[in-house]
């Protein structure tokens, strides 16, 4: 059973579900193949997004949406303005294709949205779907005085 008021853990999960956990026994609400061996489905009123690599039996994204309440460490939610989110978390960064920030240092999570976070995502982002969310991290240049 999910739980859309559990914290959001910066990659490793939300709602009570767990990256690497096995798709079996989702209570799907939608579920659609989104590209071969990938599936992708709803839970709790579309609160949550599971993304599923079906080969290996293992959710690899989970995504809070509108209605879902828990919270990343500092308060960051669903609905709270990117503006806001920076002012919490001074380290996220503008992501560099997709509308959203991000975490550089650990890259647990991604905050989707224009200027409000309109979703959350916590995803494997080894695994090879994640390919097109993966930000390109800039390398810090040491510059001698």
């Amino acid at each position: 059973m999910v739980n859309k008021k559990a914290e959001i853990l910066s990659g490793i999960g939300l709602g009570g579900l767990l990256l690497g956990q096995s798709l079996q026994g989702l209570a799907w609400e939608q579920q659609w193949s989104e590209s071969e061996g990938i599936v992708r489905g709803t839970l709790e009123d579309g609160a949550v997004l599971v993304t599923g690599d079906e080969a290996a039996d293992r959710i690899v994204g989970l995504e809070a949406q509108t209605g879902y309440l828990g919270e990343l460490p500092g308060g960051l939610h669903v609905g709270l303005s990117l503006t806001d989110a920076q002012q919490r978390m001074p380290q996220l960064r503008s992501h560099d294709m997709l509308s959203g920030l991000y975490e550089p240092e650990r890259l647990g999570f991604l905050l989707l949205g224009d200027e409000t976070v309109e979703s959350i995502l916590v995803c494997d982002f080894g695994h090879d779907y994640w390919t097109f969310a993966r930000p390109l991290l800039e390398e810090e240049e040491e510059y001698d005085s």
